[in-house]
């Protein structure tokens, strides 16, 4: 998605890139939360949130110039009150 607007950011010099990932692109997952449950976190989705987060700041390095009047490469945590133990 962000490979088919970025173009048209730059040339109108204006737009917001805006990625959604997961508390576990941050921290590694707690498997004693899954216990007594068939889920299991699996490896790949860690890798896949946390790569998103880096994703972004590496678009807002190469394309903030243009695709931000203020803030670029920011995360915005919100956590739902995670903790961990």
């Amino acid at each position: 998605m962000c490979k088919a607007f970025v173009s048209t950011m730059v040339e109108r010099q204006r737009g917001s890139i805006i990625n959604i990932s997961s508390i576990y692109g941050v921290v590694a997952n707690d498997p004693s939360l899954y216990d007594g449950t068939d889920m299991k976190q699996p490896p790949d989705y860690t890798f896949v949130k946390a790569g998103m987060i880096n994703f972004t700041r590496y678009l807002a390095n190469y394309f903030g110039k243009h695709a931000s009047q203020y803030v670029t490469g920011t995360s915005l945590m919100v956590d739902g009150g995670f903790t961990t133990l």
